[in-house]
């Protein structure tokens, strides 16, 4: 009998480690992934703005920061959606509104114009609770 408990507890705990590991904790570390991703992209970016008046390599690193841009906005909606209840909770309870840093994200691949860059930046920087001063 003790082995027919050993072998019900062990199944359960199995599956029930296998639910928390792909349900919460995969999309929560998909999610701080992503979040560093913009916050290294950021940087990367930073001089990649305007690139009128410059030369080719700029011009090239200004599209690829659009498009950067585009796509860290459209993993950051589909991880938010995959994360767990409590854990959106608690990001809103801790400041942290990652579908607003992903409208700005959008919208930063079409600026060109500093001003508006920086004024997006520093929101998505506040969005994702990215404290730093170096971007």
């Amino acid at each position: 009998m003790k082995e027919y408990i050993v072998v019900f507890l062990s199944i359960f705990a199995g599956a029930g480690g296998y639910l928390l590991t792909t349900f919460w904790f995969q999309p929560i570390i998909r999610y701080r992934e992503i979040k560093h991703e913009v916050f290294a992209d950021l940087i990367f970016y930073a001089n990649a703005i305007n690139s009128d008046g410059f030369d080719k390599i700029i011009k090239n690193r200004m599209e690829q920061r659009a498009e950067s841009n585009r796509r860290h906005s459209a993993e950051l909606r589909a991880s938010y959606r995959e994360l767990p209840y409590w854990y959106k909770k608690w990001l809103e309870r801790n400041g942290e509104n990652p579908m607003d840093a992903a409208t700005q994200l959008m919208g930063l691949s079409n600026t060109i114009d500093f001003d508006n860059a920086d004024k997006r930046i520093e929101k998505i920087k506040k969005n994702l609770k990215i404290l730093t001063n170096s971007v």
